[in-house]
C-alpha cells in the first residue's frame, strides 16, 4: 500500500492459492506469482471497483 497524488495504490495477491485440490490449475498459481514477486493491483477507491467488469450491486433487506 502506497499513496501518490492520486490516491491509495494497492498490490497484493492470495500466497496460499484459491484451491486446495492439487489438480486444479488455481491450487498453486498464486504461490507462483509471489515467488516471482507479481503482485496483482487491487482496486481500492470506489472509482476503481466499479470499473470492474464484474461489478455488481446486491441490495439485501431485513
Amino acid at each position: 500500500m502506497t499513496f501518490d497524488e492520486h490516491g491509495p495504490k494497492a498490490q497484493g495477491l492470495l500466497a496460499f492459492s484459491e484451491s486446495s485440490n492439487p489438480q486444479s490449475a488455481h491450487s498453486r498459481d498464486q504461490t507462483e506469482a509471489f515467488s516471482k514477486k507479481q503482485w496483482s493491483t487491487l482496486p481500492f477507491t470506489e472509482q476503481q471497483i466499479k470499473a470492474d467488469p464484474a461489478y455488481q450491486v446486491q441490495v439485501i433487506k431485513e
